[in-house]
């Protein structure tokens, strides 16, 4: 059996499913016979409650979500997130990225300029680069975003992003700084790119 609980009217689709139960908050119930699964659609604006034979799922309105089920536990609320499956624990980024809470998206940086994309976390310069190479940083993204880069290449990497970075050793904003054979993290502050040399 599945129940489905709104604080608003809704427009509500079910198909496929044994016996449901609808229920609308003036207590009138109507009833819906069908075959195994179901779909249901509603108003991602409204509150409701699913639950289901195999898991259990709210929405509070306005992109706010909790489900457990079989599949993992989804925790939403606007533009962060949380999920828990059986081999990985991932968080939202405000982007609307999913990325681990631990491990790093790492990137081979390609024998090329190289734009940072939403999914890049860690990114490698290593020796199959055959001449020097830029690599840019996004122009804006959220606060605190972090991006590795470690460069082994034996040539020269220029990260860049125009009037965007400060340098470690640099109280002023340039557009460019060379990270050869070193490594870096960039932190955006939401005005600028900060890099923190790490040797």
């Amino acid at each position: 059996m599945a129940t489905y609980t709104t604080t608003s009217d809704s427009i509500v689709s079910i198909q496929n499913y044994a016996v449901i139960r609808f229920y609308v908050v003036n207590n009138e119930e109507k009833v819906v016979e069908a075959t195994l699964n179901y779909h249901v659609n509603v108003p991602i604006n409204d509150s409701f409650t699913l639950i289901g034979y195999d898991g259990i799922g709210s929405n509070f309105g306005n992109n706010r979500t909790v489900y457990i089920g079989s599949e993992g536990t989804y925790i939403k609320y606007g533009n962060a997130g949380f999920k828990v499956t059986d081999n990985v624990i991932k968080k939202m980024n405000p982007d609307g990225n999913w990325v681990g809470l631990d491990a790093k998206n790492v990137k081979v940086m390609p024998d090329s300029e190289y734009t940072i994309t939403d999914d890049d976390e860690l990114i490698i310069a290593n020796n199959s680069m055959t001449a020097d190479r830029y690599l840019n940083l996004p122009f804006s993204t959220y606060a605190g975003r972090t991006i590795y880069v470690k460069d082994y290449s034996q040539k020269t990497i220029n990260v860049r992003c125009n009037n965007k970075i400060m340098a470690a050793n640099s109280n002023s904003v340039t557009s460019i700084v060379t990270v050869n054979n070193t490594a870096n993290m960039f932190i955006y502050d939401g005005n600028y790119w900060l890099q923190f040399y790490c040797g």
